[in-house]
């Protein structure tokens, strides 16, 4: 696995443990986030990434940074 591979994995395993940490489901957290149950899995197993704005309002929920969820 190459190293590009390894951090995003670890990205998307990140997203979703600090979610469950604050005891989120992923409906309640699409819900939150005005969107689809199913476009937020989307994120959270890295087939998309979301637009900043949208990534703001993750990294808000989950009181964390953009950077720190992203990488971007």
């Amino acid at each position: 696995m190459s190293n590009l591979e390894e951090n995003s994995r670890y990205k998307r395993e990140k997203l979703k443990r600090l979610r469950e940490e604050k005891y989120i489901t992923i409906p309640d957290m699409a819900q939150l986030l005005g969107m689809s149950k199913d476009g937020y899995f989307k994120i959270e197993s890295g087939a998309i990434y979301p637009r900043l704005p949208l990534a703001f309002k993750i990294a808000k929920l989950l009181q964390t940074t953009v950077d720190e969820l992203f990488g971007i």
